[in-house]
């Protein structure tokens, strides 16, 4: 039997903090370049999902911030701001993503507590050894909890090739994960992790399991644990504003509304 955890923390912890630390500037502008300061936890614009409905596209005029967080005065467009998922967010988006934790289930109790003056887990920035140790037991205890309910164990690849059955798996369930479709780069890496799972002589996962791995590192991605729904594509300008797509639209409204995850309907909409 493969070591689990060594190995997940070898591949998928170090895959994390990789990741999440390159993920550490405060806003986008609208030629997707970081742009400087970060915001609170609820966002540019309007509301307390991020309501803001585009940022500027011309660097020159993107407003800067203020430093505790605000927007200067001169601002005539919420900016967008780049942060991770909060405790209740992080907590409610485990139940929905994954329905067999239960109602009662808190995957978020270990992570650090969000704040009044915005410096912890809402607002991105590097991410320390003691948050990627946390990171992978949050998602190794949720697959443990969830057993046979799991994802990859739910999925039938009956009479199917089981590379091409995991490339589906991974294209469907990482769409509800990370509320957007993955980009082609996303799939070939975890595809790439599979493949190691089941082919390296010390590894040699089975199918199962290996699915289960796939969802452990989907769930300590930056797709997941940050709110940008648009991927690696580029923005799609509206004169000198950054247009929103749908995928964008129902994260923002379903973290407004339920501060979780958008739900079936919402989603295909």
């Amino acid at each position: 039997m493969p070591n689990r955890t060594t190995y997940t923390w070898a591949r998928c912890g170090a895959v994390a903090l990789a990741c999440l630390s390159l993920a550490c500037t405060g806003f986008i502008d609208g030629e997707g370049k970081a742009a400087a300061g970060p915001d609170g936890p609820n966002g540019g614009g309007s509301g307390p999902g991020g309501g803001g409905t585009s940022s500027t596209s011309n660097p020159s005029t993107v407003p800067t911030a203020n430093p505790d967080g605000t927007v200067s005065e001169d601002a005539t467009v919420g900016e967008m701001p780049l942060r991770r998922l909060g405790k209740n967010e992080l907590r409610n988006t485990l139940r929905d993503l994954l329905p067999g934790l239960g109602a009662t289930y808190d995957g978020s109790a270990d992570m650090p507590a969000d704040n009044s003056i915005e410096l912890a887990f809402a607002v991105p920035g590097t991410v320390s050894d003691l948050e990627v140790n946390r990171l992978m037991e949050m998602a190794e205890a949720a697959i443990a909890t969830l057993g046979s309910a799991a994802p990859g164990n739910q999925f039938d690849c009956a009479g199917a090739d089981e590379t091409a059955c995991a490339r589906s798996f991974v294209e469907s369930f990482g769409k509800r994960a990370f509320r957007r479709p993955l980009d082609t780069v996303e799939v070939d890496d975890l595809m790439a992790l599979y493949d190691t799972l089941r082919t390296d002589p010390e590894m040699a996962y089975g199918f199962q399991e290996a699915l289960g791995v796939l969802v452990e590192a989907m769930l300590q991605s930056p797709g997941f644990l940050y709110h940008w729904e648009r991927g690696l594509k580029a923005p799609q300008l509206d004169g000198t504003l950054v247009k929103l797509d749908h995928y964008e639209i129902a994260s923002r409204l379903s973290y407004y509304l339920w501060n979780s995850m958008p739900d079936d309907a919402l989603f295909h909409r």
